[in-house]
């Protein structure tokens, strides 16, 4: 089978999606600043009159699509660190939405195929977003407890908190200097620490964060020696972590066991296909198709009772 309609059909959804993304940053609104604005300090910006000569980038702004679910896309975007907007996620949605379409349908002369391939399109940049979210949350946790140790020195140096969120910026790698970089910058523009501490939770959600949240927020409030309480908080999360890599070694044999399990049944239904194909044959028949449906319910099940059995948390 020749690959040339699917480079073919690649390059032309491609093509259009540039040309969707393209026309979009030519003829975006003047009030995107106060869109940015809006997401640096999640308040509702002041209304902006958009001119008359961007038709295409006010064409997904006040739709019930963009009411619904502009803020939730909106967070998975500042939690993922992409530099898009929330209209420009949504195009780059649809035109992958298209391409799919385009080469189901289209190309291949498939329709059905086609809408399968229209929803997967639509969920890829989904996919995409989650995994990247995902990993950057990984390392944000990974670097909480140096981040905590540098904040404690500048402390104990004389430095204010600011300042010394304001040296996490600088020093640490990413993600921890992005996410640190706009607590500072949302301070500066007047949110209270307690706003810009909350906002940092909601980008990097996770037990340790949220505790040295309030931490931070009750020294605020009561006083005290806030670099002896972090120290404290530091110890708190190093041991968690320990405790927390113990139990994921000594279950490291179920997990290993569950993966086995539920792979077993596919790899030797695969194997006797390979060797004897009649004989799986009439598993697959109208009568019988129902087994192999109870079958898979059934490996999914087990491997979801497996995981919740060995997912101890600390």
């Amino acid at each position: 089978m020749s690959i040339m309609p699917f480079v073919a059909a690649g390059a032309i959804g491609l093509a259009i999606l540039s040309l969707f993304v393209g026309l979009y940053r030519l003829m975006k609104p003047a009030g995107e600043l106060d869109e940015r604005m809006e997401q640096v300090l999640h308040r509702s910006p002041a209304p902006v009159k958009t001119p008359k000569s961007a038709p295409f980038a006010d064409f997904l702004k006040g739709t019930r699509l963009e009411k619904k679910l502009g803020d939730h896309f909106a967070l998975e975007i500042q939690q993922s660190d992409i530099a898009l907007t929330v209209s420009e996620y949504v195009l780059v949605r649809l035109g992958a939405a298209f391409l799919g379409l385009l080469l189901g349908a289209i190309l291949l002369g498939n329709f059905l195929f086609g809408l399968a391939l229209t929803v997967l399109g639509l969920q890829m940049p989904v996919f995409y977003l989650h995994s990247r979210r995902g990993k950057r949350q990984h390392r944000f946790q990974a670097q909480l407890v140096d981040v905590l140790t540098m904040m404690v020195s500048g402390l104990r140096a004389g430095v204010g908190l600011v300042q010394a969120m304001e040296l996490v910026r600088q020093e640490m790698p990413t993600p921890a200097s992005v996410e640190f970089g706009r607590v500072v910058r949302e301070i500066s523009l007047g949110a209270s620490l307690e706003e810009a501490l909350a906002h940092l939770v909601q980008r990097m959600p996770g037990d340790d964060l949220a505790m040295v949240a309030t931490v931070i927020n009750i020294q605020a409030e009561v006083g005290g020696n806030l670099a002896n309480v972090l120290d404290g908080v530091i110890t708190t999360i190093r041991e968690r972590v320990r405790i927390a890599q113990e139990i994921r070694t000594l279950t490291a044999q179920q997990r290993i066991a569950g993966y086995i399990l539920a792979a077993m049944p596919f790899l030797v239904g695969g194997v006797v296909m390979m060797i004897n194909p009649g004989y799986m044959q009439p598993l697959f028949s109208p009568q019988w198709i129902w087994l192999p449906g109870i079958a898979l319910v059934m490996i999914g099940i087990g491997f979801l009772v497996i995981n919740k059995i060995v997912s101890i948390k600390v």
